[in-house]
């Protein structure tokens, strides 16, 4: 049997894994599945990209636990205003980890006064370095410009994660490229573990390598006529098991994680 051109093992490859979603759990429809895959709205105010730019970089190992829900930081943070976050702190993490430090003393997860979590510190840096970054543009359609010029060339896409990665610190490619997925752009995909594991597994990707997953789902993206947002997600919800927004009056759920299984299942079939 003749084996398959590299287009069509893409499409295949995302027909297998719609297909395996949707017969995984009862729960995941494929019209929930479907709207998982929708790219979000653009967001109409910084406050929003801001917000979503210091959810992205809660992404970092064991952080996101730890960090905990960041709406408990909402006064901390000055409601995620980041010119109000540089002016309260003076560009300095060390103050708002000063301040988070009274705040979480007041709750049952105090962070240790004679020895903060570095993770804290990591974190409060991220967000100053953020407020920082995006306190350069006047309004919300300034930074959409920004943005566009990099997302809408496929030769310059993958500059601005790595632009990113340089001037805010903790934000590596993949934490900055989930924060661009997440707020709209629906060319960008965060190569996570799962779609690392899975795409290299079935050979969809060279390696694991970040940059090399990051051009296999745009490569498959176009291939399918999807977008990345959908490729990401798609991937992403196998390899999580995670339906983590309440639709359709339906409230979270999580299924097993399923990669091995799905890559044992669609290996055979993609050869």
């Amino acid at each position: 049997m003749a084996s398959l051109t590299e287009a069509a093992r893409d499409r295949k490859a995302y027909k297998l894994a719609f297909d395996y979603l949707s017969n995984v759990d009862e729960r995941a429809t494929s019209e929930l599945i479907s709207h998982y895959l929708s790219t979000p709205s653009l967001p109409d105010n910084m406050q929003k990209i801001l917000r979503r730019l210091i959810e992205s970089a809660k992404n970092y190992g064991r952080m996101q636990n730890l960090i905990g829900n960041i709406t408990d930081l909402r006064k901390v943070l000055c409601d995620y205003d980041p010119s109000a976050i540089i002016q309260r702190y003076h560009g300095n993490s060390q103050e708002l980890l000063n301040c988070i430090i009274i705040e979480k003393a007041k709750t049952d997860r105090p962070i240790l006064v004679t020895k903060p979590n570095i993770l804290w510190s990591r974190y409060c840096r991220s967000i100053i370095e953020g407020a920082s970054f995006l306190n350069r543009f006047r309004t919300v359609q300034e930074f959409r410009r920004f943005v566009d010029d990099y997302h809408d060339n496929p030769l310059t896409r993958k500059d601005l994660p790595q632009r990113l990665s340089k001037e805010i610190y903790g934000i590596g490619f993949a934490l900055a490229c989930d924060f661009l997925k997440e707020i709209g752009y629906q060319n960008y995909s965060k190569p996570d573990v799962y779609l690392k594991k899975i795409l290299s597994k079935l050979s969809l990707s060279k390696n694991d390598d970040d940059e090399i997953v990051f051009e296999a789902v745009t490569r498959i993206a176009k291939n399918t006529g999807k977008t990345a947002y959908a490729v990401d997600k798609l991937f992403w919800l196998i390899g999580s098991g995670y339906f983590y927004r309440s639709e359709f009056n339906r409230s979270e759920f999580k299924i097993h994680r399923h990669a091995d299984k799905f890559i044992e299942w669609a290996k055979p079939q993609l050869e």
